[in-house]
C-alpha cells in the first residue's frame, strides 16, 4: 500500500492510495488538510508538508506499507 498527495483544494489534500499486487489497484482519496498536516508530522508521508510537486506531480508520498504474514511458519511479506 502507498499512498500519494496530488494537490490541495481549499482545506482538503487530494490523492491515491494504491494496493495490490504492485500497486494495480488505484483508489481517489480525499482528507482534511488538518489530518494531513498530522500525519506529516508523525512521519507517515516521507516529505515535508510543504513540499513542491515532483516530476509526476506528487506533493508527498509514503513509504511502500507491506502487511506481514506467516506461511508453514515462516514469515513473508504482502502487499497490503
Amino acid at each position: 500500500m502507498q499512498i500519494d498527495i496530488k494537490r490541495r483544494d481549499g482545506n482538503t489534500m487530494i490523492g491515491y492510495l494504491y494496493s495490490g499486487n504492485n500497486g494495480d489497484r488505484c483508489v481517489a482519496i480525499a482528507m482534511s488538510a488538518v489530518d494531513y498536516e498530522a500525519l506529516v508530522r508523525d512521519g507517515f508521508f516521507l516529505r515535508p508538508g510543504d513540499s513542491k510537486p515532483d516530476s509526476a506531480g506528487v506533493i508527498n508520498t509514503t513509504a511502500d506499507y507491506h502487511k506481514i504474514r506467516y506461511v508453514d511458519g515462516k514469515r513473508e511479506l504482502s502487499p497490503m
